[in-house]
């Protein structure tokens, strides 16, 4: 298990320097894949890029939840928790772990992921990237450091996602730009497991 590195310290916003790493540069596919509203295949946004995980992480130990419960059918709840484990973090794709309860009072209806479970935890693992790329210390419970609203998400499920125990989701930041002092516009990728992949858009306001 990799070793927990100590938080950094907030910056300045205008001392972050370029946004617009890494230096390797973002392959082009991906840049077309990301600008895309239609047609984007599961293959081509299922995984991350090749060295996405490499180096180091850094590791929180997380014991929170994600709860979502919903009805479809009047008096017919279906509920979804989400048990944190930890996050895994790197330059630019942070990974988190953690076991699922699953109840529904549908009929004939499978345990699985529901998406909008997926969906709202999406935003959180933006969250605790985005407090390690701008320098704030991540705390569970603390006040938000800053907001993000998702205005593009292009989604592909082909099949269910089951896993129950160390279920892993995983986000992929591909570009991180800077539109004025505290407004930033960041593209990427999504996944869980083997079952649903994402590419998504969406505004971030430093508070």
């Amino acid at each position: 298990m990799s070793k927990s590195s100590p938080p950094r310290r907030a910056r300045n916003p205008s001392s972050f320097g370029s946004v617009e790493e890494p230096k390797r540069g973002v392959p082009a596919h991906r840049i077309a894949i990301l600008e895309s509203t239609l047609g984007v295949s599961f293959d081509a946004i299922a995984r991350p890029p090749a060295g996405a995980r490499d180096g180091v992480p850094t590791v929180i130990r997380e014991s929170s939840t994600i709860d979502m419960a919903f009805n479809t059918m009047p008096e017919r709840p279906v509920r979804e928790r989400l048990e944190l484990r930890e996050y895994r973090i790197w330059d630019r794709h942070i990974e988190a772990e953690f076991d699922r309860e699953y109840s529904s009072s549908m009929r004939n209806s499978p345990q699985h992921l529901i998406l909008f479970t997926a969906l709202a935890h999406t935003q959180k693992l933006l969250y605790v990237w985005g407090c390690q790329h701008f320098g704030f210390k991540y705390e569970s419970g603390a006040s938000e450091q800053f907001k993000m609203w998702w205005t593009k998400t292009t989604i592909r499920m082909p099949k269910l996602v089951t896993t129950q125990r160390a279920c892993v989701q995983w986000l992929y930041v591909d570009e991180l730009k800077r539109l004025r002092d505290k407004k930033f516009v960041c593209r990427g990728l999504m996944g869980v497991e083997d079952g649903l992949a994402a590419a998504w858009e969406t505004p971030i306001f430093l508070i």
